[in-house]
């Protein structure tokens, strides 16, 4: 890649984060919030004894840890699903402090994190002193739930002869509108799918 690629990638990349902020990311709004360096050095100090967590996460790595964990709670994701959210979406990305090009945890050393906070007692105690940070910063953190959507192949003998495809309807619409038009010499043509 080009330098001027690289450039325009960064700049793009920049477009959408501040589009994403115009939405109203809240994960900007919690993480221009909470004091991150204070939480660290509670959950490190939670953490020093586990050698479940010494053996797959680096050092400092115990609140990017965390805050995946935050993710996947408040977005209800399943652990196979927590790795490659942060991989699809670039506001996981910005709250996590990761760029593209950063590594990001597998789900391997995720429930690896999860497992020595439970074995430890502490999975519950992070997230009460977390909810307790909150309500000091006047924020209630409601979960929402990020539908995953599947495409499964399925036996052509399966589909219903009398309903038509998208692909189908879409076709038929077209000429429909073709037609209507034909005799007004009209250059524009809607599209009404459904």
């Amino acid at each position: 890649m080009t330098k001027q690629h690289k450039s325009t990638a960064i700049s793009n990349q920049l477009n959408r984060l501040e589009k994403i902020s115009e939405y109203g990311d809240p994960l900007e709004c919690l993480s221009k919030t909470i004091e991150w360096e204070y939480l660290r050095s509670i959950i490190e100090n939670m953490l020093n004894k586990c050698e479940i967590v010494r053996e797959y996460s680096k050092p400092n790595d115990s609140l990017l840890m965390f805050k995946i964990l935050l993710l996947q709670h408040y977005y209800n994701l399943d652990d196979d699903q927590i790795e490659y959210q942060i991989l699809d979406r670039l506001s996981f990305c910005r709250f996590l402090n990761l760029s593209t090009n950063d590594p990001i945890p597998n789900e391997e050393e995720i429930l690896s994190f999860k497992r020595c906070l439970v074995e430890m007692g502490l999975e519950k105690k992070i997230f009460n002193d977390f909810d307790r940070l909150l309500e000091k910063y006047n924020l209630k953190a409601y979960e929402g739930k990020i539908i995953d959507v599947k495409f499964v192949e399925t036996s052509k003998n399966r589909v219903n002869s009398n309903k038509n495809t998208l692909a189908e309807d879409l076709d038929e619409n077209v000429k429909k509108k073709k037609s209507n038009t034909e005799g007004e010499n009209s250059t524009s043509l809607s599209l009404d799918i459904l």
